[in-house]
């Protein structure tokens, strides 16, 4: 069979038949029917419907180069524009963006610390000084472009405690933010005719013409993917994404910190230079 044919049907070995929808690679039924060998039938005919759902140009965790233009682009004027600039030249964790300061960044060396994570947890939200592991404590260089988004935003902003606040200039909840990545029902509102309706936002991620299994945290997976590609050393990638046992720390901070600058610039050169 060649490695670049689609299939439409599958022949397990009861002698049933399988359908499965066209685009699903061979690689997938392969791996259906090892796993069928080692496991009920229903297992593998799960993975090839699992495959065959997957939304197209979205099945390895990341977003394309053209899908990040897009969303850069629908959020271009937004009040949380900048937020989005951060996420897809950083690739911070939510948490990480929402506990950000204006105390947290170096204008002169042109650095920022993630120091901080904003968790929430069955209604209940609370600022942890401490991020998600000990390497997540780290210092990040802002390359240029970011580096003038962040100042401009400094203009507007900059009397208030964190980089991306509510409306209300209070703490963002994460809850609130996913409500305005992925869109659905606000606040309930008194209709004319007395009766109660729901306002429906229509989020970012269908603005952009994302799929509705694209979430958030794949920007941040977006990230680590164009580092990679871009031959980022492992230990540097590791670094700037919060990987591994330890942060940044003693004689190694400088040499590695020059060496997430050119990453980092290197990248957001490339990004930009896409068009977005």
């Amino acid at each position: 069979m060649a490695t670049n044919e689609k299939l439409t049907s599958v022949h397990w070995p009861t002698g049933e038949l399988a359908l499965v929808s066209e685009g699903l690679t061979p690689s997938c039924c392969q791996f259906a029917l090892a796993i069928w060998t080692r496991k009920p039938p229903q297992l593998g005919a799960a993975i090839c419907c699992l495959a065959r759902d997957k939304p197209t140009g979205f099945s390895r965790g990341f977003m394309t180069a053209e899908q990040t233009i897009c969303l850069l682009n629908v959020v271009d004027g937004h009040r949380l524009g900048a937020l989005y600039h951060v996420a897809l030249t950083l690739g911070l964790r939510l948490g990480e963006i929402l506990g950000l300061q204006w105390g947290d960044i170096d204008w002169q060396a042109q650095r920022i610390t993630i120091r901080r994570q904003v968790q929430e947890t069955a209604g209940r939200v609370a600022v942890r000084n401490a991020t998600k592991t000990d390497a997540s404590l780290r210092v990040l260089p802002l390359p240029p472009r970011l580096l003038a988004r962040l100042g401009e935003l400094w203009e507007t902003r900059g009397d208030m405690l964190f980089l991306f606040p509510s409306e209300e200039g209070t703490l963002l909840r994460p809850s609130n933010f996913e409500r305005h990545w992925r869109g659905g029902f606000a606040r309930s509102y008194t209709k004319k005719d007395g009766t109660r309706g729901k306002s429906v936002i229509v989020g970012v991620r269908q603005k952009a013409s994302l799929g509705a299994t694209v979430k958030f945290h794949h920007l941040r997976h977006t990230v680590a993917t164009r580092l990679m590609e871009q031959g980022t050393p492992d230990e540097i990638r590791d670094a700037i994404m919060g990987h591994g046992k330890k942060g940044i720390r003693g004689h190694y901070a400088h040499a590695t910190i020059k060496a997430m600058r050119e990453a980092l610039e290197k990248y957001e050169q490339l990004l930009w230079a896409q068009g977005a």
